[in-house]
């Protein structure tokens, strides 16, 4: 044994204290197999490690670095919560309680296959606007490997929700972009499709859907409705909703508004509900 250090007594002893102040020294340099094995036995100090690194300087508390792991962690419990690592930032509102780099994973997380639910990875966050896993990326954020097999690439389930609550949101805002895609291309065949849905579709009103009152100078042969959410590709669905003798049919879709044509010519004001779809 090259060095034991022990401290036996109460309060905040030291067992081994190493220490360096010049530019590139090592308080403590060890290498071996196991260059540093480090235990913590006493549950009257359960919130402290078995190794405790300190640095003020603005470097690095603990730095480990190896050909394969460069810090490796374990936890054995077998009861209650453990953590392999634990970190906490606590007292920057910017800092990072975990941070990874690297030329494949950022971080990994693998879950055992217990009989439980396990978590590869697992975020929370107690701030009301928070959130509880963040990822960014020049071209995909998230991303679910089909090689796996999944029956759910994504799935969220929430038995307590809030009222008004959203399982997903998303939110894209410029002119050629889309806040979702779904692609199934077998969806031609079978009963497969790109979107599965079980209840109701709501769309705000007045936007890719809505109701109108054609009306004007009788007899009405035609009635233009202008809204922002039609362009010459959009597909416009048409339902009365008062009951006529006149066919009504939509003979012209513009930039920004959309023609209806009626025959016979309208002899009153009749309400339409339309249904807007890009094509």
């Amino acid at each position: 044994m090259a060095v034991n250090g022990q401290h036996t007594g109460s309060g905040a002893g030291i067992g081994v204290l190493a220490n360096s102040v010049g530019a590139g020294g090592f308080g403590l340099k060890a290498t071996g197999y196991q260059a540093v094995h480090a235990t913590g036995t006493s549950p009257a100090f359960s919130n402290l490690g078995a190794v405790t690194a300190l640095n003020t300087a603005g470097g690095y508390a603990l730095y480990g670095e190896s050909t394969y792991d460069g810090t490796y962690s374990r936890a054995t419990g077998t009861s209650g919560v453990t953590y392999g690592v634990y970190g906490e930032a606590v007292n920057s509102t910017s800092g990072y309680g975990l941070y990874g780099t690297g030329g494949l994973y950022g971080a990994y997380g693998l879950a055992g296959s217990g009989s439980s639910t396990t978590y590869g990875v697992y975020g929370e966050s107690q701030a009301v606007n928070g959130r509880g896993v963040t990822a960014k990326a020049p071209y995909m954020n998230f991303y679910s490997d089909p090689a796996s097999g999944p029956l759910y690439g994504l799935f969220h389930q929430d038995t307590s929700p809030v009222s008004g609550g959203i399982g997903v949101y998303s939110y894209e805002y410029c002119t050629n972009c889309y806040a979702g895609y779904f692609n199934n291309s077998s969806g031609t065949a079978g009963s497969g499709s790109a979107i599965y849905l079980n209840g109701r579709i709501k769309i705000v009103a007045n936007t890719g859907a809505g109701t109108f009152t054609a009306s004007g100078v009788y007899p009405l042969a035609s009635y233009t409705y202008n809204t922002s959410y039609v362009n010459t590709s959009s597909l416009v669905i048409l339902t009365p909703r008062t009951l006529n003798s006149s066919t009504a049919c939509v003979t012209s879709v513009a930039n920004g508004s959309f023609t209806v044509s009626f025959s016979p010519a309208l002899g009153a004001a009749v309400s339409y509900t339309y249904l807007i779809i890009q094509q």
